[in-house]
Order: structure tokens, then sequence, then C-alpha cells
């Protein structure tokens, strides 16, 4: 069932702000390219995901396929793809920019690096260095998880990229 009026949202709120901009897309959008068009409309805090959340709670936005969009940008995407006017997205998770961050990193490192190296690194990076200071832990929780993933391989207090 499709909402035929606009949410109710208080003005100036993340709701409002998230609305706004996936009205104006008028297309299905990544996570990224979402959190890149709210950034240019108001700088960014870690509460904008909870308007992503209220409007698809509300089932203003849908998801498909990990893209966010109206229900009728999905609906007219799918029809285009019925129709064979467009190809159907590929099932594509979203992907922890922590992780690209530091897989990055360590792909373009001609050695080894410790996490202590690897957080220096990404203090470079205004965005990061901000989060960094409000959790320093999370560099490790995330080698962790590349880690166990396999993309990361670990040699006593050193990280490198794997091979596969």
């Amino acid at each position: 069932m499709e909402p035929t009026e606009a949410p109710r949202m208080k003005s100036g709120s993340w709701t409002e702000t998230v609305y706004r901009v996936v009205i104006a897309a008028d297309r299905l959008m990544t996570m990224d390219e979402l959190r890149d068009a709210v950034g240019k409309v108001r700088t960014l805090e870690k509460a904008w995901i909870s308007g992503v959340q209220r409007l698809k709670d509300s089932g203003h936005i849908v998801s498909y396929k990990w893209r966010i969009g109206t229900p009728a940008a999905r609906q007219r995407f799918l029809g285009e793809v019925a129709a064979g006017r467009a190809r159907d997205l590929p099932a594509v998770r979203y992907r922890s920019r922590w992780g690209a961050a530091i897989c990055a990193l360590l792909g373009h490192s001609a050695r080894d690096l410790t996490a202590h190296e690897i957080s220096l690194e990404l203090r470079k990076d205004q965005e990061l260095a901000y989060k960094l200071s409000r959790n320093p832990y999370q560099i490790y929780q995330t080698l962790r998880a590349l880690v166990t993933a396999g993309k990361v391989n670990k040699q006593g207090k050193a990280y490198r990229l794997s091979d596969s």
C-alpha cells in the first residue's frame, strides 16, 4: 500500500531532510548516494539515518536491493525492467566505509601496517578523524571483522590485504 500524502514531520527534522532529498532524486539511490545528497543539504550527523528508518517504517520510502527510493520510483523502475528497457540491479550489499578505507590503504601500502599506523593514516581524512576521536576502538572492531571475513591477514601486530 503506497502512502498518498506526505508524512507528518517537524520542520528541519532529519525525516524532512531525507524525504526532500529522496523526492527530489525521484529514483532509487544507494545509501552512499543518499548520504552524500543529504550531506549537501545540511551537515551530516549520525541521527540522519533515523530519518531514513522513520520514512521506511511509514512506507513513504522503500528499499530494493540495497537502494532507497519512493514507492513510485521503485514501481517505475520495475516496470522498465519488465518492459526490457532497463536491466535489473545486482543485489549489492552496503559495504562498510571503514572496511573499504582500510582495504584501500592496505592495498596501496608497500608494507604491512600496524593498527596504530592504519589509525594515523585514516586520521588524515577529516570525517574519519572525527569519528575516531569519538570512538577510538572503531579501527580495532573493523580490523577484527576484516580478518574474520578473510579480507585482511594479521601476522603478529601487522596487517596486510589478503591475496584472495
